[in-house]
């Protein structure tokens, strides 16, 4: 009869505190990492569409702000460059260096009005979103891949006939 009982105490109320424990422990910090890692994608992938839409903005580029007579190649609103700047260092945080590394090539590629079609930021950002994307065990469409494929080779060119 005791250990009846004692069976019951243990079926009915040691496992699932025990389970209870394991879940937080084991499910919900990792659910919660890819979550964070999910924040900082969509992040990360927004800072580089505003770098884009800024480097590209005719009216803002016209419209060039100097500090001590220096003046940017390319002008970014505050907002975009803070973006940049928070989204660099939650992606070297959050990801491995291949992505990180990965996300600084395409925030550091040359991206002005002078070298339309832009085409190596191009591949450096979906390269760079693919990388991270990855990470999250996100595949992107072949068609991306292929696509940054045809940059790729399109660049090479481009810089053998220049």
């Amino acid at each position: 009869m005791t250990d009846a009982i004692i069976g019951g105490l243990v079926g009915g109320i040691v496992s699932p505190l025990i389970l209870a424990v394991l879940k937080h422990f084991v499910v919900w910090r990792s659910e919660k990492r890819l979550e964070l890692k999910g924040r900082v994608f969509d992040e990360a992938v927004s800072a580089l569409a505003k770098r884009a839409v800024d480097a590209l903005d005719p009216h803002l580029q016209a419209n060039k702000q100097s500090a001590g007579g220096l003046v940017r190649e390319t002008e970014y609103r505050s907002e975009t460059l803070e973006l940049i700047e928070r989204s660099r260092s939650q992606v070297r945080a959050f990801f491995q260096s291949e992505a990180a590394d990965q996300f600084d090539k395409a925030a550091n590629c040359k991206l002005s009005l002078d070298n339309i079609p832009n085409i190596e930021f191009e591949a450096a950002r979906t390269e760079a979103i693919s990388a991270l994307a990855s990470e999250l065990g996100v595949q992107l469409p072949g068609w991306v891949s292929a696509l940054t494929m045809r940059l790729r080779g399109d660049a090479k060119k481009r810089r053998a006939s220049a």
